[in-house]
C-alpha cells in the first residue's frame, strides 16, 4: 500500500515552503513518525514526518517550492515488508553506505568540534595564537560550508520579501507618527525595579508597559482590532500581538496571546521566552499564527523613525524607537524629558487616517500618564 504525506498546515497566512533539507533519500527504510524532510518558510521551520513505516519515495527535489497541501511523496508499506521478508537489512543500517544528504545542523555541530580539535592541534605544537572573538568564531564558522550556512538565511529573506510584496499588492499602507514622555513610566520602572526583581525573578522592561497601553487601547479603535473573515471585518475578541523579533534568518513575529490576562511579570517571562525561542528556531507553528497587530522594536539599532511593514493579516504595526532626552516645553518651562517618536503603519482600506492618529494620541495620554492604566480609568 501507498501512503502519501503532504506538506502540513503552517498558520493561517503562510501559503508556501521551500524544501531545505531531505533528511532521507528516496528508495530508503523509514520508521514510523521518522524524519524524512525539513520545509522552511518565512516564519518557521517545520519537519516531516513518515506518516508508516515502509520505503519511502520522493516527488520532490532539495530547494523546491511546495505549497501547503501538496503531496510531497509517498511510503511504500509493501516494499517494507517484501524486504523484511527475504531478509535484506534496511539500508540505513548498511555501514559500508555513505550518507547522501547531511542534515545541516548535525553537520554544523561537527564543523564547530573541527575548528576547536583544530586550534587545539596549534596549541601542541606550540605556536602562540590567540583565539578569535564570539564575532570572529562565528564568522569562520559560517565560512566552513558557504552553501549550507548561507542558504537557510538566503530563503528565509526570499521569502519574507515574497511576503511583504504579497501584502504591498493587497494592502494600502500608510505610516503615522506621534511622540511620547517616558518619563513617569520610567521612573516607575526605576523606583520597583529591585523590588521586582527580587519578587518574579525577572527584570521589567518597558514592552510590558506598552503591551498593557496597546491592550487598553485596541478596544477603543475596533478597526484597528479587527480581522478579514469572508470579505466582511469582524472584531477580534482576543488579544494575541505579534512581538517582532530579529533573528540571524530574518524577523519573525511570534504571538504574545492573552495579554490582557497576564501581569507584567508574565508578559515579560513570554516575551523572553518567545525570544529566546525564536534565536534558536524551536518556535511552534501556533507560536507564528498572524494577529490583527503587532509591536516592533526598531530602537534596538538606534533607529529615531522607521515605517514598519505589515505581514499576514495585520492591520496595524507599532514601532517603538530609541528613547533620546530632549528639551521640551512643560507647563511653560523647558526641561529635559526622554523622548520616544512611535510609528503607526496601518493598511488604510480598514483604517482611516483620523482612526490611527486617535489611537497613537490614545497611547500617548496612557503612557505618558500609567495612572490612568493601572487604575483602569
Amino acid at each position: 500500500m501507498k501512503v502519501e504525506f503532504k506538506v502540513p498546515s503552517m498558520g493561517e497566512s503562510i501559503f508556501e515552503a521551500t524544501v531545505v533539507s531531505i533528511i532521507r533519500p528516496s528508495g530508503s527504510q523509514v520508521g514510523f513518525e521518522d524524519e524524512i524532510l525539513e520545509l522552511e518558510t518565512d516564519k518557521v521551520n517545520q519537519m516531516v514526518y513518515a506518516p508508516q513505516k515502509g520505503v519511502i519515495h520522493f516527488n520532490i527535489q532539495l530547494h523546491d517550492k511546495v505549497t501547503i497541501g501538496q503531496v510531497l511523496g509517498y511510503i511504500d508499506t509493501e516494499a517494507a515488508a517484501k524486504s523484511l521478508e527475504l531478509g535484506s537489512p534496511p539500508q540505513q543500517f548498511l555501514p559500508s553506505l555513505p550518507a547522501t544528504v547531511v542534515n545541516p545542523k548535525e553537520s554544523f555541530k561537527s564543523m564547530r568540534y573541527q575548528k576547536e580539535d583544530f586550534i587545539k592541534e596549534l596549541k601542541e605544537e606550540g605556536q602562540k595564537r590567540s583565539l578569535p572573538s564570539l564575532s570572529e568564531q562565528q564568522s569562520l564558522a559560517w565560512s566552513f560550508h558557504p552553501q549550507q550556512s548561507h542558504g537557510n538565511k538566503d530563503f528565509t529573506q526570499k521569502a519574507s520579501v515574497s511576503q511583504v510584496a504579497q501584502v504591498e499588492n493587497t494592502a494600502t499602507m500608510l505610516t503615522i507618527f506621534n511622540e511620547v514622555d517616558l518619563s513617569q513610566i520610567i521612573h516607575l520602572r526605576d523606583r520597583y525595579q529591585k523590588s521586582f526583581i527580587k519578587k518574579y525573578e525577572i527584570e521589567l522592561g518597558l514592552i510590558s508597559f506598552f503591551v498593557k497601553a496597546c491592550v487598553a487601547a485596541l478596544p477603543q479603535f475596533p478597526s484597528i482590532h479587527s480581522y478579514l473573515k469572508e470579505e466582511q471585518s469582524v472584531q477580534d475578541s482576543s488579544y494575541e500581538m505579534g512581538i517582532a523579533v530579529e533573528t540571524e534568518q530574518g524577523v519573525v513575529v511570534p504571538l504574545l496571546c492573552q495579554g490582557d490576562k497576564l501581569s507584567y511579570a508574565e508578559i515579560e517571562r513570554t516575551i523572553e521566552k518567545l525570544t529566546h525561542q525564536a534565536y534558536e528556531g524551536s518556535l511552534s507553528v501556533g507560536d507564528l499564527h498572524t494577529g490583527s497587530f503587532a509591536i516592533t522594536d526598531a530602537g534596538l539599532y538606534g533607529s529615531m523613525f522607521s515605517t514598519p511593514l505589515l505581514t499576514g493579516n495585520q492591520r496595524a504595526i507599532l514601532a517603538l524607537h530609541n528613547i533620546i532626552k530632549r528639551p521640551i516645553v512643560v507647563d511653560d518651562q523647558i526641561t529635559i524629558r526622554p523622548i520616544m517618536h512611535l510609528a503607526l503603519s496601518y493598511d488604510s482600506r480598514f483604517v482611516r487616517g483620523k482612526e490611527a492618529a486617535a489611537f497613537l494620541a490614545y497611547l500617548k495620554g496612557i503612557l505618558e500618564c500609567p495612572a490612568v492604566m493601572l487604575l483602569g480609568l
